[in-house]
């Protein structure tokens, strides 16, 4: 059977709304081929800022195209609590969480590459914050009119204990690749992947105790991802920032 007939025929049976048990990138084995129609991860790149400042800068991914969707997740420690982020030109903003009031803040921005970018990318802040840090992700084919099929959902708060679970989404569209991202704000831990997602960033700074993880998953069909569960977070009352993004694929 060739790839492309098994493809066709995997699709046909998804598209019947049958279950096939299989709900995710790692799940996959025997279709590696199929993992093309899913969004391809491109790269990444991050930066950490251990002192006060006013911008952020993060070189960009290698091996970035045209047509490439950047994900941007920049997180600040501001102890007066009033900075923010504003959408950099040519980034579009999707939302934002904070925790203790606004103290800590997680910012998430889009932009579509159309090979005009320079080496790095600026994200600057409205005043000084204390310590800073971002990562930026790169996908290839997503469909770059409207890259998420629904709307990222946030979450935050604190945790003791060494797994913190945020609040899924349900994907609209076949071929999802789902994005979770989740800033450590008080600790220095090594994150643990849900189940079916992989790491794709770790950026530590064990300076001052602060991470930013991401991890992606890919779902054959529409369908809630559930709650997602991440492991190895330090018990001593642990902030946390999370975002979940669902991609949509050309």
């Amino acid at each position: 059977m060739t790839a492309l007939f098994a493809f066709k025929l995997f699709r046909i049976v998804a598209l019947l709304g049958f279950s096939l048990s299989v709900t995710s990138y790692a799940q996959i084995p025997n279709f590696a081929f199929m993992r093309k129609f899913g969004g391809e991860f491109r790269g990444t790149a991050s930066a950490v800022s251990q002192a006060a400042n006013t911008t952020i800068t993060i070189t960009k991914p290698t091996g970035l195209l045209a047509q490439d969707v950047l994900y941007a997740f920049i997180w600040t420690n501001d102890y007066d609590r009033t900075a923010s982020v504003p959408a950099p030109s040519g980034w579009t903003s999707l939302g934002s969480t904070g925790y203790q009031s606004n103290q800590y803040m997680l910012w998430v921005f889009r932009r579509v590459a159309d090979g005009s970018e320079g080496a790095n990318f600026s994200f600057p802040f409205s005043e000084s914050v204390n310590y800073s840090s971002g990562s930026v992700v790169a996908y290839s084919g997503l469909n770059t009119s409207g890259p998420e099929d629904v709307s990222p959902v946030f979450s935050s708060g604190t945790v003791s204990t060494s797994t913190v679970t945020v609040t899924g989404l349900t994907t609209i569209n076949h071929h999802s690749r789902v994005i979770l991202c989740m800033i450590e704000t008080s600790r220095a831990s090594t994150l643990g992947a849900p189940s079916g997602f992989t790491q794709k960033v770790a950026t530590v700074d064990a300076t001052n105790a602060q991470s930013i993880y991401v991890f992606d998953g890919f779902f054959l069909s529409p369908q809630a991802t559930g709650n997602l569960s991440t492991t190895g977070w330090n018990t001593s009352s642990n902030r946390y920032l999370g975002a979940v993004i669902s991609l949509k694929t050309r």
